[in-house]
């Protein structure tokens, strides 16, 4: 990971995030910015990270989806100083973003927006077209929903609103 510290791209990074994440919660995936994209939304359970298990799957799609770099942003810092990462999208890029960033809300994505993951403490929102969901999720659309929904019953709060918002596809 090296830190990102050019000026201009910082401003285009934080521009992007604001299409990108909701205001209302400031972690969470637009509909709407999905939607424009084609893309469907999912979420996941997790703990403020990506799962170590997930990341040779994850890792393995993304790189043969958009090829080997991405950008990791820490959404709690989003004032124009931006807290912004250059990444190489493999098993041990996907690593040091968890060592480094997993106790934060973050964003992982590429500049150009082919695919988003959000992650916070809660849950991973994982967007993209469907067919490279399925590679990042590891089977259906229906099935990862009908997980996390059984997470978001069980933990109660605010997750099972999570569920129904992310529940229909977005496009």
């Amino acid at each position: 990971m090296r830190k990102i510290t050019d000026p201009d791209r910082i401003a285009r990074i934080c521009q992007a995030m604001a299409r990108m994440l909701s205001g209302e919660r400031g972690y969470d995936l637009r509909l709407d910015w999905a939607r424009g994209r084609a893309f469907q939304v999912v979420p996941a359970e997790s703990a403020a990270r990506i799962p170590a298990a997930d990341i040779p799957r994850l890792a393995a799609a993304l790189k043969e989806f958009s090829g080997g770099s991405a950008i990791a942003v820490n959404i709690d810092v989003t004032d124009e100083r931006g807290d912004a990462f250059d990444v190489q999208i493999g098993p041990e890029g996907l690593t040091e973003v968890n060592r480094e960033l997993g106790l934060y809300r973050f964003l992982l994505t590429r500049e150009d927006e082919p695919w988003a993951i959000a992650c916070n403490e809660w849950y991973n929102l994982f967007a993209a077209p469907a067919e490279l969901l399925t590679e990042l999720l590891g089977g259906t659309l229906e099935e990862a929903r009908a997980e996390f929904q059984v997470y978001a019953d069980r933990l109660g709060g605010s997750l099972p609103d999570v569920a129904a918002l992310y529940r229909e596809p977005a496009s």
